[in-house]
């Protein structure tokens, strides 16, 4: 039986830590309450995906702000797509989100 991918909202640094070790990728998602189109679009995109190595985790700038000065962002939305805990690629949230984004997600294995 398949599983839905895991999505998440986190607002630690230590349990983006955590994610970040126990998965191959992670796409995370830096937005804010403004974004909500955006989010729901990106919701939508990946409840649809059934892949064990790969996880959805959503920060609200916001309501993490420990993390946001962690990770050093400065614009968003965006998606940082991590390998363990390096960062492969960003994908900006521009009109083609989708399409960028599913050509990153299945050229990872």
């Amino acid at each position: 039986m398949y599983k839905n991918i895991v999505t998440m909202e986190i607002h630690k640094v230590k349990d983006l830590n955590l994610y970040l070790k126990r998965h191959k990728y992670c796409f995370l998602y830096i937005h804010d309450s403004w974004c909500s189109n955006t989010t729901l679009e990106l919701d939508t995109f990946f409840k649809s995906k059934y892949d064990l190595n790969k996880i959805f985790l959503k920060i609200c700038v916001s309501n993490a702000q420990k993390i946001i000065k962690t990770l050093d962002i400065t614009m968003y939305p965006i998606i940082l797509v991590y390998n363990k805990d390096t960062v492969i690629s960003e994908i900006y949230c521009t009109q083609n989100l989708i399409n960028n984004l599913e050509k990153v997600y299945n050229f990872l294995d």
